[in-house]
């Protein structure tokens, strides 16, 4: 149920954008009162966090400073120059009403190029449906500019709900709406990430998430439900740090549902303030992350090695790490430490010798792609990757959805042995106590052996991407 009320529009200087165009005719103006109170689940601001059977999830609470953005289909309720105007809760609190003035324009290309786009009037009609973006202003959310911090949630928790225009009564001097009342749901979840394996007193200056499968959105569209995919940066500052403490980044984040059966894997990179660069993975839980939800995560982290253009050698690494795109990988490993290959990253193995010893506790495969990899086999080069223990392949293909490609480089010429530890389930190439995702040969003279898994593919009880090969001679034994 709705009352009449009078709200104006945002009126923000710093939000308006004044554009010259010749005024359009005015639009009807329909004055609303619209109840608002927050689900179960839901939250709309990331001040606090709740208790007893909330535990987990955000304390909600509007704000009358808050903007909210009112969409109709596709159509933002803005002025005849084309500002948005916003709605605003009346109090602050759990619950609300929504007030405000709506005024609606279709905006349309002009005959004359060189001249503004029109705005046409446009009525409203009972029986359709408002959206309702709550802290925004153009509606569209950005997951840009965070600062980290947990105050810094703040301003990046968006909230969506959707009313239906029940009856419209009075005149041309002002129309007032009813419509059912406005139930808030966030489009993100919250997160801590608590970052360990930084050097003593090295703190986070920046992170960088992303995600293997595409799901986390950078830009969300609330009115056609679009999302843009790119990777999200937050920078901490020196104030950032200290009233975070030790590794530890706030982030509002929004991801995509997962369908059934499919995973995904987040990807962090992390610049510490020693300006050195360091990596870790994540698999997301089961369906995907939740929105509304508050997660915290402890992240251990790795030191990356490498870069375009550099060589590194094995014989001088006695830690784990994760090589980076463009390195070259020369000389054998001493160490029983762990070989990882950074997503999306290219490593070139000019006479590699990772001699796995298959004991307890070194858990993991001979080289390990965190996401999709290429592996490029110099030419004329002897190259040999063996897993460290059970259940783990020479080579660990990226998770599902991932593609790790091996060419034989230039004249196909490179040769490379991978086999798993002397004990499976697992394969040469792919997966073992994990599932994989695709692999690709394009060349080269690759011997593949597994144990109770197969030589290129998956372990025993587990599954593994398409397997395709275009070039190259290819021997897949399975003892």
């Amino acid at each position: 149920m709705m009352v009449l009320a009078g709200m104006t529009a945002c009126t923000s200087e710093d939000n308006i954008i004044q554009n010259q165009q010749p005024a359009a005719p005015q639009a009807p103006v329909y004055q609303v009162s619209i109840p608002a109170t927050i689900g179960d689940g839901a939250a709309t601001r990331a001040v606090e966090l709740g208790t007893g059977d909330k535990a987990g999830w955000l304390v909600s609470t509007f704000r009358t400073t808050d903007n909210i953005a009112v969409y109709w289909g596709t159509t933002l309720a803005t002025d005849n120059q084309n500002n948005p105007v916003c709605l605003h809760a009346d109090a602050d609190g759990k619950t609300a009403n929504l007030t405000g003035t709506l005024t609606f324009y279709e905006q349309q290309a002009n005959p004359n190029p060189e001249e503004e786009p029109i705005f046409i009037p446009k009525e409203l009609p009972v029986g359709q449906y408002l959206r309702f973006v709550y802290n925004s202003y153009w509606g569209i959310t950005f997951y840009t500019n965070q600062t980290g911090t947990f105050a810094g949630l703040d301003n990046y928790d968006f909230a969506i709900a959707n009313v239906q225009i029940t009856a419209i009564s009075g005149d041309e001097s002002g129309y007032n709406l009813t419509t059912t009342d406005a139930h808030f749901v966030n489009t993100q979840s919250m997160y801590k990430f608590t970052f360990t394996g930084l050097p003593t007193g090295v703190g986070v200056k920046s992170v960088s998430i992303s995600s293997a499968g595409n799901h986390l959105v950078n830009r969300y569209f609330p009115y056609s439900e679009y999302n843009e995919h790119t990777p999200i940066t937050i920078t901490l500052d020196d104030a950032a740090r200290e009233a975070n403490g030790a590794g530890v980044v706030y982030a509002a984040l929004r991801f995509d549902a997962l369908g059934e059966g499919e995973t995904d894997n987040i990807a962090f990179t992390v610049t510490g303030t020693d300006d050195n660069t360091y990596i870790a993975t994540k698999d997301s839980p089961e369906g995907g992350f939740k929105n509304g939800k508050y997660y915290t995560s402890t992240i251990e982290l790795t030191p990356t090695v490498g870069g375009s253009g550099q060589t590194v050698n094995l014989s001088t690494v006695s830690s784990n790490v994760v090589v980076l795109d463009g390195t070259t990988l020369t000389g054998a490993l001493g160490s029983n430490v762990k070989i990882s290959i950074a997503p999306g990253a290219t490593v070139t193995l000019s006479g590699v010798a990772i001699n796995g010893v298959n004991e307890w506790g070194l858990n993991w495969a001979g080289l390990t792609c965190l996401g999709n990899a290429t592996i490029v086999l110099a030419d004329g080069s002897e190259n040999t990757v063996r897993g460290f223990y059970i259940n783990y392949p020479g080579i660990q293909a990226g998770p599902a959805g991932t593609m790790l490609t091996i060419s034989g480089g230039t004249a196909g010429t490179g040769r490379l042995t991978a086999s798993c530890s002397d004990v499976g389930p697992a394969a040469g190439i792919g997966g073992g106590y994990d599932n994989c995702g695709n692999i690709t040969i394009t060349g080269g003279v690759i011997t593949a052996s597994g144990f109770d898994g197969a030589g290129i593919g998956s372990g025993y009880g587990n599954t593994c991407g398409d397997i395709t090969i275009t070039g190259g001679t290819v021997n897949a034994i399975r003892p």
